[in-house]
């Protein structure tokens, strides 16, 4: 069948031209596009999307050329628009994520030093000899035995002393916690 046969039957809404088309030319377009895009789906998709094309296209379809070579720069325009989408995806995927990371580790790094300046505050309001207890303990890193010794204390004082400040700061911050939760878990 010549272009202009074709195309008329095309044009007059014969659906025989399209299946005489696909049936000739689908397998040489799918190995086209798959070899191009290594991706047997697509590939499929492509083809696809080209007949579709043509038949909705039908009434002003202009081939100038061969059929096939009609045909197989319709695989490599359409496999072009498939890569450049699918970067355009990926480059506004990372930037979603990498924006999304700067954000959150802004919210935590504010979080953190906010969070940080309210424990050293609660810290400051404890009794003098509490505080010691907790900041030798916490901060300093040492032992039970070796704050009793450091500062001459009975060790179950020292228990009872940062029990007490470990509880004092759980109630204080017990709705940071809550929020913290909220914002980031």
């Amino acid at each position: 069948m010549s272009n202009y046969d074709f195309l008329s039957a095309l044009k007059k809404g014969h659906t025989e031209a399209l299946e005489l088309l696909y049936k000739e030319y689908w397998e040489i377009l799918y190995n086209d596009a798959l070899i191009r895009t290594q991706n047997e789906d697509v590939a499929k998709d492509i083809v696809q999307e080209i007949f579709i094309s043509i038949w909705e296209k039908r009434d002003n379809l202009n081939i100038k050329e061969s059929i096939s070579g009609y045909l197989h720069q319709a695989v490599k325009y359409k496999v072009i628009n498939f890569f450049r989408n699918e970067l355009t995806a990926d480059i506004y995927h990372e930037e979603m994520l990498f924006s999304q990371d700067l954000e959150v580790s802004s919210d935590q790094q504010i979080l953190t030093k906010e969070l940080q300046q309210a424990l050293n505050q609660a810290i400051d309001e404890m009794p003098a000899k509490m505080r010691l207890i907790f900041m030798l303990s916490r901060t300093e890193q040492k032992s039970i035995d070796e704050i009793s010794l450091e500062l001459g204390l009975h060790k179950q004082t020292i228990k009872n002393q940062l029990s007490i400040g470990v509880k004092v700061l759980k109630k204080r911050f017990s709705y940071i916690l809550f929020l913290v939760l909220l914002l980031f878990c």
